[in-house]
């Protein structure tokens, strides 16, 4: 016979498996749509909005106004995603623009650098402001949130850079915009228009499409296992 506590238990694990599913899910859909078509850019910024109607739901029993968790998550990831994508465009044209054509071969690692550091930073400030109706619902634990986010978004950088490396591995033939790399071996994704992770190439899209997809899908799972984890975690910490 399942005892108070184990169902407790029981109904917070269930949270989190359905918690790290609908956020790897939309936020790969989100991301798919617009990574491959100039007119839907837009779709990336429903990106925080989706996701948090998902995570909303799944908060409902644990806040009692969860419809502020979804208002933040569309709030922080826009307010995240601008900033950063400012930022990262000043950047690029200090640092990258003036480079010429071949590339040297110590701006393709800054590159890469940069978008870890860019979904860092992005889901870092997400972190923060989901931590508001975090603390009022949930305040054993829920300053750690912030870090649990930006650990999420350093794994989801890394997890699509690693992804796009190996699964080139020479076959493809990557571009910075219009800018060859050096040795026209090495492949890379890099961020074009927002921070989409999409691996610029020579290549027919028909043939790079299915490693960009693969990219998106395990950086998205590694993002999603990470706070799905630490929500469990918070969810029994403040139910104990």
């Amino acid at each position: 016979m399942t005892t108070g506590p184990q169902k407790r238990q029981q109904t917070v694990t269930n949270v989190a498996l359905s918690w790290f599913l609908g956020t790897a899910l939309l936020g790969l859909l989100t991301t798919l749509t617009s990574a491959h078509s100039m007119v839907a850019y837009w779709m990336l910024l429903l990106t925080g909005l989706l996701t948090g109607l998902v995570q909303w739901r799944l908060l409902r029993p644990y806040m009692g106004r969860a419809w502020q968790w979804a208002a933040a998550s569309a709030g922080g990831w826009i307010v995240g995603l601008l900033l950063t994508v400012g930022v990262l465009y000043a950047l690029g044209f200090i640092f990258i623009g003036r480079m010429g054509n071949p590339m040297p071969a110590f701006s393709i690692g800054l590159v890469k650098t940069m978008e870890v550091l860019v979904y860092t930073a992005i889901f870092g400030i997400l972190g923060t402001v989901q931590a508001i109706p975090l603390r009022r619902a949930l305040p054993t634990g829920a300053n750690f949130w912030v870090l649990w986010s930006a650990l999420g978004g350093t794994l989801l950088g890394l997890t699509m850079q690693i992804t796009c490396t190996l699964g080139g591995s020479g076959f493809f033939t990557s571009r910075l915009l219009l800018d060859a790399v050096a040795d026209n071996t090495v492949p890379f994704c890099v961020n074009i228009g927002l921070t989409l992770p999409r691996l610029q190439t020579v290549e027919p899209v028909v043939n790079v499409i299915p490693l960009s997809w693969a990219a998106h899908a395990l950086g998205w799972a590694a993002y999603a296992g990470v706070t799905a984890f630490a929500m469990r975690r918070l969810l029994r910490q403040n139910a104990d």
